[in-house]
């Protein structure tokens, strides 16, 4: 019988899966090898392409305890994002901006009448700090509109859906 706790760290730059398993000496260095294959699975079901096979892997066994921490990069996993030929319009707000919260809805329905012409991404600024300061974003929310990786348009604060509309039927023609 054994016992996985598993917990996960970072934000959008990076994941950090840590499992502590309970079991005997000899199933703990016999799962090792097949967590390490479930999670380079599951880095790949979600979509991280590019990076996948960039990961670190460290445990340490502690009498029938086996602490395990898988650590990825996906730091360029935002490049990837942005680099497409759909529009891609990224959100960067925090939980806790009552203007932020106000946009939700309208991303909601603009997603909603524009469907597959633009993907609307949301990036938390308390969770992904380091990218919100690599992008120079000075207060929430920020809008950012990309195509083919680079930047068309950029935007803080809050905007009607008619103005986020014209935007993007812009950025198409």
């Amino acid at each position: 019988m054994f016992q996985v706790v598993l917990g996960k760290g970072g934000g959008f730059g990076e994941l950090d899966f840590r499992f502590s398993i309970k079991s005997g000496r000899s199933a703990c260095f016999h799962l090792f090898p097949l967590i390490c294959r479930i999670l380079r699975r599951l880095i790949l079901r979600m979509n991280l392409s590019g990076v996948a096979n960039r990961f670190s892997s460290d445990f340490m066994l502690t009498g029938s305890t086996l602490n395990f921490k898988f650590f990825v990069d996906v730091q360029s996993s935002f490049d990837a994002l942005v680099d497409s030929e759909t529009l891609v319009l990224v959100d960067f707000h925090a939980s806790w901006c009552g203007p932020c919260r106000a946009m939700e809805p309208v991303l909601d329905s603009l997603q909603q009448d524009l469907g597959d012409r633009v993907r609307i991404h949301k990036i938390d600024v308390d969770e992904d700090t380091d990218l919100a300061v690599r992008l120079k974003v000075m207060g929430v929310p920020t809008f950012m509109l990309y195509r083919k990786g680079q930047e068309l348009w950029r935007q803080p604060g809050v905007l009607t859906k008619d103005a986020l509309k014209k935007v993007i039927e812009a950025a198409e023609s």
